[in-house]
């Protein structure tokens, strides 16, 4: 008798920098215009529900980060995450 293995019990392993360095090349390849990037978010075959923390990491400061700081040494940035962009007064768009 051969035992066999269900297919949703094999699990994936985590790759969440494969994730944020594709999340970046969508930053990148849109120069940072955020109906771009919706857009190509929207119609990539990403896995948003697994990596939820990495996708707001990303967009927050630009890439991964660790308790504390940012990863610099792991993964490509990008220069349009929030905390570097201009601050703007309430109402001023």
């Amino acid at each position: 008798m051969r035992i066999k293995t269900r297919k949703r019990n094999i699990a994936a392993p985590l790759d969440p920098s494969t994730f944020a360095d594709a999340v970046v090349q969508i930053y990148l390849d849109n120069a940072g215009d955020l109906e771009l990037i919706a857009k190509s978010i929207e119609s990539s075959d990403l896995n948003f529900s697994r990596y939820g923390d990495t996708f707001f990491e990303v967009a927050f400061t630009g890439g991964r980060t660790q308790p504390g700081t940012t990863k610099p040494d792991e993964g490509e940035r990008h220069p349009f995450s929030i905390i570097d962009c201009e601050p703007t007064p309430v109402g001023h768009c």
